[in-house]
């Protein structure tokens, strides 16, 4: 959740300045990350599916790799025609984690346990949005605006650093 969080924050607040420093009109770029908030709709039902029939832990996996290796093809493609269906894909991944995540935590979870989960989503997505666009502007204006696919990518392979270290599943370690 705090890893798509952080995302979002980042991509919504950077992405189309990042476009524009880089050749992309104000429009274009504004179009590009309104078609991948868009299309990447149309990932949701199919990535639930496959979480439901192969595994939650492989589908955050498979999504949080597609939501790193399309955030970095961003900084390759942003003044190509393939940067359209690559945000649609990268967008699709980044949030394929969050809906496994859900879905996860709605099978694990009931009654209190449920409201207590669900606050702590809550907390996340707050914890995401509030300090992820602060975090990023302070880097960019260290460093640069080419650092915004980058800090996209970081979300996911921080993501994905946890779930190896849970083994590749989204259930907790159980102690024996």
């Amino acid at each position: 959740i705090l890893a798509a969080t952080t995302f979002e924050g980042i991509c919504l607040s950077f992405f189309v300045i990042y476009g524009m420093r880089n050749g992309v009109d104000y429009a274009t770029a504004s179009q590009i990350l309104g078609t991948g908030i868009m299309g990447c709709l149309l990932f949701f039902y199919p990535i639930g599916q496959l979480a439901d029939r192969w595994s939650r832990g492989g589908t955050a996996t498979l999504c949080a790799i597609t939501a790193v290796t399309f955030s970095v093809l961003t900084a390759y493609t942003i003044n190509h025609w393939s940067i359209w269906p690559i945000m649609i894909l990268l967008r699709a991944g980044a949030f394929g984690v969050y809906i496994v995540a859900l879905t996860t935590i709605g099978d694990r979870f009931r009654g209190t346990e449920l409201v207590g989960a669900s606050a702590l989503v809550a907390i996340c997505w707050g914890c995401g949005g509030m300090l992820g666009p602060p975090l990023a502007g302070a880097l960019i204006d260290q460093f640069s605006i080419e650092l915004v696919p980058w800090m996209m990518a970081a979300c996911y392979a921080f993501a994905l650093l946890a779930l190896g270290l849970n083994r590749w599943t989204l259930e907790p370690k159980h102690s024996s």
